[in-house]
């Protein structure tokens, strides 16, 4: 969904507060969580794209007001985020000192990521999941259900 107002300004902000974005315009969707604003956790719920890797965020229901992608940033997923998102995590045996195991939510059949020394993946894909709005897109695409703070 795009938002189209032509009443959208920015906040005006510090150039060496703003911090390098590791986040594409195209990777968010309405519902994902971020960081904005030096550390406040936010929802997005509006997106302005105008050209690839450029656009401009609505956050926490406030659509007068867009933030430029490069002040936001992706929130690292830790064992703290998998359980405010709700999942378990369930360690495996292992000979070695690995930490194994993997974070699991019940939708049907488990919706399981893999966890290995503090890496997450879905599966056995090589694709490593750093960001919980990557977490939050993929649970979306896979279950048809939103992954929000339990």
């Amino acid at each position: 969904m795009k938002n189209t107002s032509k009443n959208a300004e920015l906040p005006q902000c510090d150039k060496t507060a703003v911090m390098q974005s590791v986040m594409s315009i195209n990777e968010l969707r309405l519902g994902n969580l971020i960081i904005y604003n030096n550390n406040e956790v936010g929802t997005i719920t509006g997106v302005q794209d105008f050209l690839i890797n450029y656009g401009k965020v609505a956050i926490n229901q406030r659509i007068d007001i867009f933030y430029h992608i490069e002040l936001i940033e992706p929130i690292e997923l830790t064992k703290e985020w998998f359980n405010k998102l709700g999942m378990t995590y369930y360690s495996l045996p292992t000979k070695s000192d690995r930490k194994i195991g993997y974070y699991t939510i019940k939708y049907g059949n488990r919706f399981k990521i893999n966890s290995s020394d503090g890496k997450y993946s879905f599966l056995n894909f090589r694709k490593e999941i750093k960001y919980v709005h990557e977490l939050q897109n993929l649970y979306f695409f896979l279950t048809g259900h939103e992954l929000t703070v339990a």
